[in-house]
């Protein structure tokens, strides 16, 4: 091994050497100090890991694959002898390997290949802090793989993650501080970076700033590939003697290569995505220009898939990308943002195990034959409801039964290095002879689309015939200009890969036409129905309104499948579909085919329509009346709109109001069980109310309903018979007349009289045995209010000769005495001489 180079991390070498005999470690040391290329190469000589491998992850392929170079160029070898690589698609390692890095998903896949991990001594998790899905799920398995194998040791490895939680995790393992040397970053901030659309334009501003006060290379940090090739075709008219070179993962190999690689010469400026923030020293660098912004791709759990979303960058990534322009001289970062911005950056990015798509997790587990995620360690467990949706979507898919356990189906599609819905895809299109086909249309999804401009179209069908015709080695000269051609020849390749793990017949064509029930198989959630008298809104299976773009082909299809599609907004966007046919769903996916007796509110007329129907998920294929359906199932509907419109839709007189608070006030006062006839309690449960819906189906019909006689039939003869002795309906006043009370919910009962019935009463009346007194409204001759009181001799004794004093100028004809205690009450204007 040459020893020339040194990284400042060796410094920490002996005490890691001695610790990692014992156990496993953890390991900090800042950004360039040569963790990833400067340990593993000085751990082989330790006596443990004799004829044992080192596994190096890195997150990213392109890291995977320079990493593997620079320690073999230390060694003064090639790649594939002492260190070697394993990334998606390709590899380079032979029988003398001792080093592999690899790509945290190829873990997994050796694991689940050899659960002991064999020959395996020394797992380094690199740039651990990254925290995606694969990183979290390969430290889980190796966890509980070194509970088996004593002399299986784990060393995870970061600059910037808090590592007490997950030395916890570990079993208290120790935590190793390597140190490293940063060369001083300004940071200057520049206006811009809030307008998503405006993010090439900033950053060409940046640029420009940079190019002036600087004299290296430049590295700009954009969000994905089409921002960093817009901002490529507005720099190169401004900047022709700089190399502007792009560096994101779906490129070439060689044009990653080159990016990273020394320059020529040529001042170079290198577009990039979030893929240089950590693992890659980029020799020349300089600038940094960030533009603030990252791709990220996010779960929704309610519309059941990942999308790809533009964020702000966290504080600790906007860190990362800084340091890009210190690895090697002192450098400048142009943020394209206020300084005061940096309080509203999120800290970190979160977890990918807490916000992506558990599916692919969930199958891998069942692979492992764990049911419960649970029963591993994981630094952030994974969510219980997303690993619920995960699974169920599996069991729809036949990947695992009932109780979570893999299936024969689910450990072939665990195999296939896609997403478990185009596995199913191909092993079901397999049987069919549509092995080729689905294939083909498994690597199309896989890529970013193979048409460039905006004018895409949403129809894949043009498409697969586009890719039908370069897999037979045809190709259009007219789509030259339409088509990145560099993706079409990644999609074929990966079809081949594809299908190098199926049994094809020979001469297996490629069919267009059965491409929509293929992609169902998929997609089963994401059978899109077109909605009545409309030519582009739809609704999807599992209940998502979604809109066609446009007025193209596919418009007014009846029936669409849906694979990708911006779900942004109330209503969202379809980007990629096909046509589907009423025939191909009952021909090839009669399993989803549910057959239903449904009832339906039509709220219009506020009425049940009781229909048979044929549906996947919410999308109704059929549907006819449903004669008779039972009057069980009926009521439970029409009680069921009842509660979500309110006691107010029945029929409620004032008389029924009025024998409604009589009950209450009397239950109120009596120590035994009464019904509670609250408007709170009769709607909470309406249970009263069944009895009278039978053969009913609609509001108004419930509007018949006496509901006096339903609430009086609620109660006993004897507690009916003591409702009209407490709270009667009447009373005797001194004139003789008899006078309406009126009840109202927890309000006295009002008794409304003239003044005159009331003389010679002393004392105000009380109902309820004399426990609930009257408020007694006092009327004028002419009926007008003129008091209102609860206490009848204090209106005697301090008000009456007011009240006499002022109306009996007013009412000349009426008997004002002076004592009404004495007087006699008349309900006409002047009592009769006997």
């Amino acid at each position: 091994m040459e020893e020339k180079q040194h990284f400042e991390v060796h410094a920490v070498l002996p005490q890691l050497r001695e610790v990692l005999g014992q156990s496993s470690a953890i390991l900090t040391a800042p950004t360039g100090s040569g963790k990833t290329t400067g340990i593993a190469p000085h751990l082989l000589d330790l006596q443990w890991l004799t004829d044992k491998k080192i596994i190096l992850l890195e997150p990213r392929r392109l890291a995977a694959r320079t990493a593997a170079g620079r320690m073999a160029k230390l060694l003064g070898e090639k790649t594939g002898q002492t260190v070697g690589f394993r990334v998606r698609h390709e590899q380079q390692v032979s029988s003398a390997t001792r080093i592999e890095v690899v790509t945290e998903g190829v873990l997994t896949r050796l694991i689940q290949a050899d659960p002991g991990l064999t020959g395996v001594g020394l797992v380094i998790f690199d740039e651990f802090h990254e925290r995606s899905i694969h990183a979290d799920l390969g430290l889980a398995l190796c966890l509980e793989l070194a509970e088996l194998r004593d002399d299986l040791r784990l060393l995870v490895m970061s600059a910037t993650l808090e590592t007490s939680a997950l030395a916890k995790m570990m079993g208290g393992v120790p935590v190793l501080q390597g140190k490293g040397r940063a060369f001083p970053v300004e940071r200057r901030y520049l206006a811009g970076g809030g307008d998503l659309y405006r993010i090439p334009a900033d950053c060409a501003g940046g640029i420009g700033r940079a190019w002036q006060e600087t004299e290296g290379d430049i590295l700009v940090f954009l969000p994905g590939a089409a921002e960093i090739h817009r901002t490529a075709r507005l720099i190169q008219p401004d900047y022709p003697e700089a190399e502007v070179l792009p560096l994101y993962g779906e490129l070439p190999f060689g044009q990653q290569d080159r990016a990273v690689a020394p320059g020529t010469g040529r001042r170079r400026i290198i577009l990039a995505t979030a893929i240089a923030e950590t693992s890659l020293t980029i020799a020349g660098i300089e600038a940094v220009v960030d533009s603030g912004w990252s791709r990220r791709s996010r779960f929704n759990s309610s519309r059941g898939m990942n999308r790809l979303e533009t964020v702000r960058v966290s504080r600790a990534s906007a860190t990362q990308r800084a340091g890009r322009a210190g690895r090697l001289r002192p450098g400048i970062c142009y943020r394209l943002w206020a300084e005061h911005e940096n309080l509203n950056l999120p800290d970190s990015d979160p977890p990918e195990i807490v916000v992506t798509d558990l599916a692919p997790l969930v199958l891998e587990l069942a692979l492992w034959g764990v049911g419960d995620p649970a029963e591993l360690k994981w630094l952030d467990l994974p969510r219980s409801g997303s690993v619920d949706e995960g699974r169920a979507l599996l069991q729809r898919l036949g990947a695992v039964d009932e109780k979570g356990r893999i299936t024969d189906a689910g450990k072939w599609m665990a195999r296939m290095p896609l997403h478990p819905r185009l596995a199913h895809m191909i092993l079901l299109a397999e049987k069919e002879g549509l092995g080729r086909t689905a294939c083909l249309i498994a690597a199309l999804l896989e890529e970013r689309d193979i048409f460039k401009g905006r004018e895409r179209g949403v129809d894949i069908a043009p498409r697969l015939s586009l890719m039908k015709d370069l897999d037979h080695g045809r190709q259009r000269e007219s789509a030259g200009a339409l088509v990145d051609m560099k993706v079409c020849r990644r999609v074929v390749s990966s079809a081949e890969r594809y299908g190098r793990q199926l049994q094809r017949k020979k001469g297996e064509r490629i069919r267009l036409e059965e491409l929509g029930h293929l992609l169902l198989y998929a997609f089963p959630d994401r059978l899109a129905g077109l909605r009545p008298q409309s030519r582009s809104n739809y609704l999807l299976a599992n209940g998502r309104g979604v809109e066609l773009p446009g007025d193209g082909p596919l418009a007014a299809s009846p029936y669409l499948v849906v694979p990708r599609l911006n779900d942004r907004g109330r209503v969202g966007r379809i980007q990629l579909c096909c046509a589907i046919s009423r025939t191909e769903l009952r021909e090839f996916h009669h399993d989803l085919i549910e057959k239903e007796r449904e009832l339906h509110w039509i709220r219009g007329a506020n009425r049940i329509e009781a229909r048979e129907e044929e549906r996947i998920g919410r999308i109704v294929l059929s549907s006819r009346p449903w004669p008779n359906p039972p009057q069980e199932r009926v009521v439970s509907f029409l009680l069921a709109r009842v509660a979500e419109l309110g006691l107010d839709c029945l029929s409620w007189s004032k008389k029924v109001r009025q024998f409604q608070a009589r009950v209450i006030l009397t239950a109120s006062m009596d120590s035994e069980q009464w019904p509670d006839l609250s408007d709170e309690a009769l709607a909470a449960d309406l249970s009263w109310l069944a009895p009278y819906c039978g053969n009913r189906n609609s509001i108004n019909q419930l509007k018949e309903i006496n509901l006096g006689s339903v609430f009086l039939g609620l109660l006993s003869w004897q507690q009916q018979q003591q409702v009209d002795r407490w709270a009667p309906t009447h009373l005797t006043v001194p004139s003789g007349s008899k006078r309406p009370l009126n009840y109202e919910v927890g309000q006295l009962p009002v008794l409304s009289v003239r003044l005159q019935e009331l003389f010679g009463l002393e004392e105000t009346p009380a109902l309820c045995d004399g426990r609930v007194k009257l408020l007694i409204h006092i009327l004028s001759p002419a009926g007008r209010p003129i008091q209102v009181t609860s206490d009848l001799r204090s209106f005697w004794e301090s008000t009456y000769k007011e009240v006499k004093k002022e109306l009996a100028g007013r009412y000349p004809k009426h008997h004002w005495p002076d004592d009404p205690y004495k007087a006699v009450a008349t309900a006409r204007c002047k009592p009769r001489k006997r």
